[in-house]
């Protein structure tokens, strides 16, 4: 990431804060005097602070680098990459707090607009330019812009595509929420598509899309105003403070569960059927096999090359990379090799790769087909979800084929396996990993014996 992604990137996110600490500033009245006081205090010692004599460990650094993760948690960096976004927040901090201060002191005399001459532009162009750009900066990966633009497509359909975007304001913003959190489920999919006109005045029920996938729509649209303010477009955001918060502990009932060490031992003696052993769709076999033993997403599973499962120093491992068009990963951290577990030898995977290359098949699951948005594995993820575990009797809302990797990681630290080699297998960010022959040999030793602790 270069200097100047680093420091858009902690001046968006600053953004983003300030606006919310309006907000709320203009909700709940001023500050009392232990929040200015801390923010005073804050300010005054980021501004103090000299980013060359810059310390991991010091006050500054640590308070610095908390905040970094509460603002972008889904970040995934190097050591030096985050340093250098660590330094720039620093840099930028005290401005956004003497931002807040200053607001809070007198928020109707202060201007805290981005331009005051906005110039127009059509949404459908600004939307345009805004994907182009993330798509450029690669910030957006995978699925994310074919899901973005899905998102950017039903905000033309609601305000118009001629509308100007540089009149967007809260009563518009409102609109669009009063429609996204009572959209109906596969709307676009439907024989009949409810108008727009009449979404707003639909009741919520199951029929609804989730809250989640409404939030989603609604976490695009604060990006894009988010540009739209930046580039002089519009002056505040009107999306801020839209979105509805879940609940994190209601939430977590909802999130997938893992299996048990009894429920895995059902799912591998279901999977020895000799019509999954021995049929047609290997995929079904060595699919979930490979998962339960890697804990590999569905996706880096079902887009491996026969040449990805290579050997160093003896140890047979996974390469998953994204070295071919038809590939993708879902961050940097997740390239990575995982160490092939004996079991899956002692059941046959190396043969079943020899009648591979003696088919000259490249790839793992020939039979699987790619789909721009879903890749290799919405087959497998439909079958091992809606037709196996039913089968076998384990089918929940919260178990499915990627419950396999939150397994592969309970068993792993319950075991007592370190989490830099937890993060290590997963796939999960490491910060000073250097790319050399021996420390990939050492980490596959590591991961090899980590793995073998698996009770099943």
């Amino acid at each position: 990431m270069k200097y100047d992604e680093i420091r858009t990137l902690v001046k968006d996110s600053l953004s983003k804060l300030i606006q919310d600490g309006m907000a709320a500033r203009l909700e709940n009245g001023p500050y009392d005097k232990n929040t200015r006081g801390s923010y005073e205090e804050w300010k005054d010692q980021y501004t103090r602070y000299n980013v060359e004599d810059y310390y991991e460990g010091d006050t500054i650094a640590t308070n610095a680098s908390r905040k970094v993760g509460e603002l972008l948690p889904e970040l995934e960096l190097d050591s030096t990459q985050r340093e250098e976004l660590t330094k720039e927040f620093i840099r930028q901090y005290p401005k956004a707090l003497q931002e807040l201060l200053a607001f809070n002191g007198n928020p109707d005399d202060v201007d805290f607009k981005t331009n005051t001459t906005a110039q127009s532009i059509s949404l459908t162009k600004a939307i345009e330019k805004h994907i182009n750009e993330q798509v450029r900066g690669r910030k957006w990966k995978g699925n994310t812009s074919l899901e973005r633009t899905a998102h950017f497509g039903l905000l033309i359909e609601i305000l118009g595509d001629n509308f100007d975007a540089a009149l967007l304001g809260k009563k518009d913003a409102q609109t669009v929420k009063g429609i996204i959190y009572k959209l109906p489920k596969n709307r676009n999919k439907a024989a009949k598509k409810t108008p727009i006109s009449e979404i707003a005045h639909l009741e919520t029920n199951s029929s609804t899309i989730k809250l989640d996938t409404a939030n989603k729509y609604m976490e695009a649209y604060i990006g894009l105003c988010n540009w739209l303010c930046n580039n002089g477009y519009i002056n505040e955001n009107p999306f801020i403070g839209m979105k509805i918060d879940i609940n994190k502990n209601a939430a977590k009932l909802d999130k997938r569960k893992d299996f048990t060490p009894e429920q895995i031992a059902v799912i591998l003696n279901g999977l020895e059927d000799h019509k999954i052993k021995e049929g047609r769709k290997k995929y079904q076999y060595w699919g979930p096999l490979i998962a339960a033993y890697t804990g590999a997403r569905i996706g880096e599973i079902t887009q491996l090359y026969v040449d990805d499962i290579q050997e160093l120093d003896g140890t047979l491992y996974f390469n998953i990379n994204d070295n071919a068009p038809d590939k993708n990963l879902k961050t940097r951290s997740s390239e990575r090799y995982i160490p092939v577990h004996p079991k899956l030898i002692e059941k046959g995977l190396l043969k079943y790769i020899d009648h591979l290359k003696a088919n000259k098949k490249e790839r793992l699951f020939p039979e699987l087909t790619h789909d721009q948005k879903h890749g290799y594995g919405r087959n497998l993820s439909r079958w091992f979800n809606e037709t196996y575990l039913v089968r076998i009797g384990l089918k929940t809302p919260q178990h499915v084929f990627h419950s396999l990797r939150h397994t592969v990681t309970t068993q792993l630290y319950e075991a007592g396996v370190q989490e830099n080699i937890v993060k290590k297998i997963l796939g999960h960010g490491q910060s000073g990993t250097t790319n050399t022959y021996y420390n990939h040999s050492k980490n596959l030793t590591q991961m090899r014996e980590a793995l073998e602790k698996l009770p099943y």
